[in-house]
């Protein structure tokens, strides 16, 4: 997936918020200490299971991220996904990006 589409998110009435789909690179995600709240990733059988599939048919479903200021992009759902991919060793995941800024509190990780 090397293309790049813009969007518009009204969700939830508040206004727009411009969103892009795009691959990024696995070195420019930033997950936030505690940020899960399912609670800790567990490098188990099922993450190794899903690891695997990627590693042959790629990430099939988008993270979903924020760009930040620093160039980065903060993690907002998606954890078990960018864990299996860095475990499959992939390069990029496709990732709906929220830009810097956008969104409300709930999509801003916890700090």
């Amino acid at each position: 997936m090397a293309s790049t589409t813009n969007a518009t998110q009204n969700g939830n009435g508040h206004g727009a918020v411009k969103v892009q789909l795009k691959d990024i690179p696995l070195s420019r995600i930033v997950v936030s200490e505690g940020f899960n709240p399912r609670g800790e990733v567990m490098e188990d059988d099922e993450l190794q299971a899903m690891a695997a599939t990627m590693r042959e048919r790629g990430c099939l479903q988008p993270i979903r991220v924020r760009a930040t200021e620093t160039g980065d992009f903060a993690l907002i759902a998606g954890e078990r996904r960018y864990r299996a991919a860095t475990l499959a060793e992939l390069a990029t995941l496709p990732a709906v990006v929220l830009t810097a800024g956008a969104g409300d509190a709930r999509h801003h990780p916890r700090r």
